[in-house]
């Protein structure tokens, strides 16, 4: 489920700056924070944990 929502806030973010960009208007810092928080959020749930020795 969460990566699921971190993915969808990556796409989101991703889909909106575009837009924002095409319509010639300037991308909030909301959008360029967000999205990286979200794909290293995203990369700490994926990548796998060291093993317990």
């Amino acid at each position: 489920m969460a990566v699921v929502t971190l993915a969808i806030t990556v796409i989101g973010c991703v889909a909106g700056a575009v837009v924002l960009q095409i319509y010639g208007k300037s991308t909030p810092d909301l959008l360029t924070t967000l999205a990286p928080c979200a794909i290293a959020a995203l990369a700490g749930i994926v990548t796998p944990s060291a093993p317990n020795p």
